[in-house]
């Protein structure tokens, strides 16, 4: 009796310190890109610039002591559905975002100011950080309108996804 709690106590103790001492971890995602294109019919204004970005997409991962498995456990469905914009503006107005499908058609996006700061290069500007509540790739062929104050700057979003890549590292404690 004597010797099975202690061969059940080494076997404990090796699991628990091969356990702390990591794991491998693999994933299976792929990048997504965004471009805004300034459309030439509209006067864009001077001090305004706009850029998009997304998260990517990760589709599967699996978890392991020793080595890094094939990435098998789907993972899609903890994906976030939106975009971010960041804007930088000048201080007297703050801008006013409105996206449209490309007949016109104004679409139901939620944006909301994740941060405001003040730009380091130009103190006349400010910095605008803002959640879209729209996939990037839902975003695709759709135009962003930009106003301050009696100004807008159009710009056509165009998007693309880069190819399905596998990563994998080793975490430790």
């Amino acid at each position: 009796m004597n010797k099975i709690v202690q061969l059940l106590n080494g076997i404990l103790l090796i699991t628990l310190a091969i356990m702390l001492n990591g794991c491998a971890i693999s994933m299976a995602g792929k990048d997504e890109f965004i471009e805004l294109e300034s459309q030439a019919n509209e006067l864009s204004h001077q001090a305004l610039s706009a850029s998009m970005s997304c998260p990517g997409k990760m589709y599967s991962m699996m978890a392991f002591i020793l080595v890094p498995l094939p990435p098998i456990i789907p993972t899609y469905w903890g994906n976030e559905e939106l975009s971010y914009l960041y804007i930088t503006a000048p201080k007297d107005h703050e801008p006013n975002i409105s996206i449209t499908n490309s007949s016109g058609v104004s679409i139901l996006a939620i944006t909301s100011i994740l941060n405001k700061s003040e730009n380091h290069k130009n103190n006349t500007n400010i910095d605008y950080y803002f959640h879209i509540n729209k996939d990037c790739s839902e975003l695709d062929g759709h135009i962003i309108n930009i106003a301050i104050g009696n100004q807008t700057s159009t710009y056509y979003i165009k998007y693309s996804d880069g190819k399905v890549k596998f990563e994998w590292a080793y975490l430790s404690a």
